[in-house]
């Protein structure tokens, strides 16, 4: 066939006449040479032409996924994670943490974040007391655990002095590695926070009376996909401006008001206690106001 297609064909058509005393053929004069569908000329520019409408909509298909990746990405956010579940999750509170500084001028508090684990447990987590019933409902789904420890004694910051203004500076941290969570993996529905206790908080007396430091109690955060869905449908600089407040600068910030309102009522007055089946239960109680 390809030789087929390489082999001169005979001219058709009207008969050759002498013009000038020239022999002439109408199929091969040199416009009719070049236009005739069976010419080399002809199916060459043919090729050329496939080729480069080919080439054309390759590069119309590459640009328009360009397009709509870069539409749902980055105009949320100027940066995302590489990875997603429990790697991602590190990733992000890599990315987060730093940008949260104390009243010295130091990093507020280190972030893990992972599966929900802790000292290697499967963690249920059981909201107490919902709807003021008393009763018991166990949180479904898939989850993230971050945890926030300021270095001190059992993980309290260390410098500077507990406020209102710090938790509030805490919860937007909070909120912002939550957002980022589910906005870079969608199989997350919930993001839970260990937040760093107060001086103090993790005190308690047992039955004797005695004084001691409760390490499995302390405050904590539990926001799920369906409360901030409708942050994630704007850019993340809508509720999280580039620039992170300070400790004395975060109750006048533009964003203290959708802070509060978005986390105040995902805060919880945690516990962690062992389960019989190699397992382990938060169970978050709501703070009263």
């Amino acid at each position: 066939m390809a030789e087929d297609l390489d082999t001169p064909v005979a001219p058709s058509g009207p008969e050759a006449s002498t013009v000038d005393g020239i022999l002439v053929n109408p199929s091969t004069t040199p416009e009719g040479t070049g236009n005739h569908p069976s010419s080399p000329r002809f199916r060459s520019i043919v090729v050329v032409l496939c080729i480069i409408g080919g080439v054309a909509l390759l590069l119309a298909g590459g640009l328009a996924a360009s397009k709509v990746h870069s539409g749902s990405d980055t105009a949320w956010s100027d940066w995302s994670p590489t990875k997603s579940g429990a790697a991602g999750a590190q990733e992000i509170a890599n990315h987060v943490a730093p940008s949260y500084k104390g009243s010295n001028g130091q990093q507020l508090v280190s972030v893990t974040g992972g599966e929900v684990k802790v000292a290697d447990l499967p963690v249920r987590i059981a909201l107490r007391n919902t709807g003021g019933t008393g009763d018991i409902k166990l949180v479904s789904g898939t989850g993230i655990l971050y945890t926030m420890c300021g270095l001190g004694a059992h993980c309290a910051i260390a410098a500077g002095k507990a406020s209102l203004q710090r938790m509030l500076l805490l919860r937007r941290e909070a909120l912002e590695l939550a957002l980022y969570t589910f906005k870079s993996d969608s199989s997350v529905d919930h993001v839970a926070v260990l937040m760093p206790p107060r001086p103090g908080e993790r005190q308690i007396k047992d039955s004797s009376g005695t004084t001691r430091v409760a390490g499995n109690q302390g405050t904590a955060m539990l926001i799920t996909r369906d409360s901030v869905k409708t942050a994630l449908a704007n850019p993340l600089s809508a509720i999280i401006p580039a620039q992170t407040p300070s400790v004395d600068t975060i109750a006048k910030s533009p964003e203290a008001a959708a802070v509060n309102a978005l986390t105040g009522p995902d805060l919880f007055m945690m516990s962690i206690i062992e389960g019989q089946d190699a397992t382990a239960y938060l169970v978050l109680d709501p703070i009263k106001n």
